[in-house]
């Protein structure tokens, strides 16, 4: 069945809720761990196909908001989504004063145990019209990004497919293009900023409800963050003493290679005076490039792409209406599919977020025979290691996609990759004050966002535009409304991706087969003991931090990257 043939399902509350209720009660009365654990699967079993149901309702959304019935299913799932979750509770609750306990340890690990009790601190029903609230706060801001246009060069465009204007090798192009973007942002600021505002509210108040200081505390738990935030703040602290100079000086690397006086903020997109490499086909083509790819990747990565190709569990084109920013990957219990959505746009992004979600993808479709839905979902950190590391693992096969630039977008990946950085610690930082701090005006928030921006190295130089001069850019972090508190994940994965890129310089074959094995962990494990059953070093030591620099710096420093 392909994804298209994936039936529209509705499903009931009412029925659910009673089912749920005959077999709560059932598994309080069992004498028997094996009868109890025999309820505790059909349970399980609802619990995915529900969420199935939901997601594969998220998806069509995603891939075209304008679609009524499927904004009507979306909205529909959104008020429901709290009464089942009350339900999930409940088993939750059940569970874990279950007298079996010790039997289910033994047989699948304490991780289903400490999932269930994490949970339980997640939701209450005294938060249910609150959870209702935010999802539909979440909804309104993903609309508006989605069915957002501009008029350019004569023509009504969405914001990416501004991509190519944006990195244009003319350098009138480039202003011209990012003035036109950043006007059509600021005219989105107060509806924007609303939204921003409601949402910090909500989420401060059901943190609040749930026993917390404040909306960060919840944060962690409801991403299964397994550290704390003095561990993130030491690793943030190293990013800026490592990578924040290492950063600087590419960015000045970069202004001597461009030919420029002064990088301004129109230039951040060109990479190079020859222009951006770009892949040499469309979304179909660029697909067809990368069963070539995995085919030869890897048995694994060959019968993966195989699988997704049959099954038609890509959607790759951007087009109006259609969601989901870059891309992402998602899964569906009850079919056993990963699923891709990217708004490719020509140019270098495309072979990015291809392999990008294609890491993910590939950890859940290598994780599907798992029986636990626990077993198969990884917490955040964990599941952009998937990502990351395949963007490095693929290298070798850039010339399939790039031909004669693949030099090029090899260099501008290792590139990005340490730039990327700081930004997510700035990201990172910026979302626990204004969590921490709820009060704060919109002023105050810019004002901190700008503060940011300096002590990271990433503020914007030559514009006179309100909308980046003034700090409002942060509004634009659509993660921050979906996912908040879901940037620094990616700078830890990175850590570990690059110990991948220097395993794979080694010996290639060898670095595939730790990657797969680590893939195939699952959601067993929390990030670190995920770590040191692969023998992979820990980013929330400095001696890791400070070693993955200096190799990408040396390693950046052998590419002449004038001939580019």
């Amino acid at each position: 069945m392909k994804f298209s043939e994936i039936p529209y399902n509705k499903p009931d509350i009412n029925e659910i809720k009673i089912e749920f209720e005959e077999l709560l009660t059932k598994f309080a009365a069992c004498d028997s761990f094996e009868e109890q654990e025999k309820l505790y699967f059909e349970i399980n079993k609802i619990i995915m196909d529900f969420y199935s149901d939901e997601n594969v309702a998220a998806v069509r959304y995603s891939l075209d908001v304008n679609n009524k019935d499927y904004e009507e299913l979306k909205e529909y799932f959104d008020n429901i989504r709290p009464d089942f979750q009350q339900l999930v509770m409940r088993f939750a609750k059940l569970f874990t004063s279950s007298k079996f306990l010790k039997e289910y340890s033994k047989k699948y690990g304490n991780f289903i145990i400490d999932n269930a009790k994490r949970g339980l601190l997640t939701f209450s029903d005294a938060i249910a019209e609150e959870f209702r609230q935010e999802a539909a706060l979440e909804t309104e801001y993903y609309k508006m990004k989605a069915e957002g246009t501009l008029n350019y060069a004569g023509q009504e465009r969405t914001v990416n497919s501004m991509n190519k204007f944006l990195i244009s090798s003319d350098r009138a192009v480039r202003k011209e293009a990012n003035e036109a973007v950043l006007n059509f942002q600021e005219s989105k600021v107060d509806r924007v900023n609303k939204i921003f505002d409601d949402v910090i509210k909500i989420r401060t108040s059901m943190a609040r409800a749930l026993g917390f200081k404040n909306f960060v505390e919840l944060a962690y738990l409801r991403m299964e963050k397994s550290f704390s935030q003095e561990d993130v703040k030491k690793f943030r602290d190293n990013i800026h003493k490592y990578f924040v100079p290492l950063s600087i000086k590419l960015k000045e690397r970069k202004r001597i290679r461009l030919g420029l006086d002064e990088v301004l903020y129109y230039d951040s997109p060109l990479k190079f005076k020859s222009g951006n490499p770009k892949p040499k086909g469309n979304p179909d083509w660029i697909v067809q490039q990368g069963v070539k790819m995995y085919s030869e990747l890897s048995p694994e990565t060959k019968e993966f792409i195989e699988f997704m190709t049959e099954y038609e569990l890509f959607d790759l084109d951007s087009r109006k209406g259609k969601g989901g920013s870059g891309g992402y990957a998602t899964y569906f219990y009850k079919y056993k599919y990963p699923f891709i959505n990217g708004n490719m746009n020509g140019s270098s992004f495309d072979v990015y977020l291809f392999t990008h979600e294609a890491g993910h993808a590939l950890q859940s479709y290598l994780c599907r025979n798992f029986s636990l839905m626990d077993e198969i979902n990884t917490s955040s950190d964990l599941s952009e290691i998937h990502s990351m590391s395949m963007e490095f693992l693929t290298h070798d096969y850039m010339n399939l996609f790039f031909e004669e630039d693949t030099e090029k977008y090899i260099f501008g990946h290792f590139e990005s990759s340490v730039n990327m950085l700081p930004h997510l610690a700035k990201a990172d930082e910026f979302q626990e004050m204004i969590y921490s701090y709820p009060e704060l005006t919109f002023e105050q928030r810019c004002s901190e966002w700008k503060m940011l921006q300096k002590k990271y190295g990433t503020e914007f130089k030559g514009s006179d535009n309100k909308y980046l001069n003034e700090g409002m850019s942060w509004l634009n972090r659509e993660l921050f409304v979906s996912h908040p508190m879901y940037s620094i994940e990616y700078a830890l994965a990175q850590m570990v991706a690059y110990q991948f890129l220097f395993l794979k310089k080694e010996n290639h074959e060898s670095a595939m087969r730790k990657y797969i094995d680590f893939c195939k962990l699952g959601g067993k494990y929390n990030f670190s003991q995920s770590l040191k059953i692969a023998g992979l070093k820990n980013p929330f030591e400095e001696e890791t931090v400070k070693e993955m620099a200096e190799k990408m710096e040396e390693l950046i420093d052998s590419i002449d990257d004038s001939k580019f």
